[in-house]
């Protein structure tokens, strides 16, 4: 690596180091110049010494760099950066990719947690792109699904770091443990040997990544999202209960592939617009007759001496008794809505379960 003159670093003469952009699951990313072209692009720089073994021999993390270079070096998908130019200098590895604009889900988050119908958006993105990487020849896990590796470009959402891939799409060895906190419990084996990984493994980052836009907590145990959810009683229970679904601990009980994931999104929307539309037409229909018939009785029996007491005790126990019946409709609507997104996940399972057996 070289030096110009005013003392910024030049790598292979044409590449000069502007800033840096963070730390990946293998190396660090630069922002650098191209003198030549005069563009942007991201570079990272991977150490020999991640991808060695204590003995000096190349281990699994190599197949990891393989494995992204033969991805990133084809990908024609907005979702992923390409690779235009791969080098080495001594001990360090350069891969020289577009540098894509925008905010990462992280510094979004900093600004508090994201709306329903945004998040959902988000989400569905994130699961159309990992579908390319599982359905890729030969197929591939992603293992890192975290708000800091996520992009977003206005509606559009980029995938960056690709250090965790693993080229396999059932149960595989999985070369990193991952971001702890996004990480599913078989992931972050201790031993190696018990570290294996498929397709369902992607999944639990999409629950933990939509829980955290969702809600705007740091990742937690099973009962601290329990906690978490009873604060958060404006979302709705169908999209907390496919969040949960996604974050099971046995992979056997999250959603079996990502086609799933997004039928079951898809479906959620659907159903959540219709049903909601129709409680609130009735909802509203009842206050007004409510406020109506009170005004009536106002204009009726005016509020004035004994009889306008009575009046007065007449209207307060309609209005008790109509506040009841808004409050029971509320709850049969709640119940409602967890019998038929159960009925919903039931017949997805009962669809999944046929296909199988076909």
């Amino acid at each position: 690596m070289k030096t110009d003159k005013e003392g910024e670093k030049l790598l292979q003469d044409k590449y000069a180091v502007i800033e840096s952009l963070g730390n990946g699951g293998m190396g660090k990313v630069y922002k650098v110049w191209d003198i030549r072209l005069e563009k942007y692009w991201a570079c990272k720089e991977i150490s020999m010494g991640k991808i060695r073994g204590e003995n000096g021999n190349i281990v699994n993390q190599t197949k990891s760099l393989l494995a992204e270079l033969e991805f990133l070096k084809t990908a024609k998908h907005i979702w992923f950066p390409r690779i235009v130019d791969f080098f080495s200098e001594g001990e360090k590895i350069y891969l020289i990719m577009d540098c894509i604009e925008g905010i990462t889900l992280e510094e979004r988050l900093k600004e508090g947690k994201i709306q329903v119908q945004e998040a959902i958006g988000y989400t569905k993105e994130i699961i159309r792109a990992l579908m390319c990487l599982h359905h890729a020849n030969p197929p591939m896990l992603y293992l890192d699904l975290k708000p800091s590796n996520i992009i977003l470009d206005g509606e559009e959402v980029r995938l960056v770091d690709f250090g965790s891939v693993v080229a396999g799409y059932e149960e595989v060895k999985a070369p990193h443990a991952g971001s702890l906190l996004y990480a599913p419990p078989e992931q972050v084996e201790m031993d190696p040997a018990k570290r294996c990984v498929d397709k369902r493994s992607d999944i639990y980052g999409i629950g933990m990544v939509l829980y955290r836009m969702l809600t705007g907590a740091e990742p937690g145990t099973e009962e601290q999202r329990r906690i978490q959810w009873e604060k958060e009683s404006v979302i709705p229970y169908g999209l907390q209960y496919i969040t949960e679904k996604c974050l099971k601990k046995e992979r056997k009980e999250r959603y079996a592939t990502l086609e799933e994931l997004l039928i079951a999104l898809e479906k959620f929307e659907t159903r959540k617009k219709k049903k909601y539309s129709a409680e609130t037409l009735w909802i509203i229909i009842e206050f007004v007759l409510c406020f109506l018939t009170a005004w009536q009785c106002s204009e009726v029996y005016p509020a004035s001496g004994s009889g306008g007491d009575n009046v007065q005790k007449y209207m307060l126990c309609m209005v008790l008794f109509l506040t009841a019946v808004l409050w029971q409709r509320l709850g049969r609507y709640r119940k409602g809505r967890k019998r038929v997104f159960y009925q919903q996940e039931k017949s997805i399972l009962c669809t999944e379960n046929r296909r199988r057996f076909l």
